[in-house]
């Protein structure tokens, strides 16, 4: 969801629970909010109208998936 990219994100509990389930069941789970946190969101929408991520939003989360793969050498670099 990209709104509140900060401590009022209304969806950091539901996060936490997933990522936790996740470690319970060993699954790997990657939390992308720590990568957004911080940032503008309204820059991160396609346009105020349509809230669907923009191509920085993409650049950003495959960023971060890229560099997960490649840290646990599913990926070389």
């Amino acid at each position: 969801s990209l709104e509140s990219l900060d401590k009022s994100h209304p969806f950091l509990d539901l996060y936490a629970d997933v990522e936790k389930i996740g470690r319970q069941r060993h699954i790997e789970v990657l939390n992308l909010y720590p990568y957004f946190e911080g940032k503008n969101a309204s820059s991160l929408r396609v346009s105020l109208l349509n809230g669907h991520p923009n191509e920085k939003a993409y650049e950003i989360a495959s960023e971060a998936i890229y560099n997960r793969l490649v840290s646990k050498g599913f990926l070389s670099e």
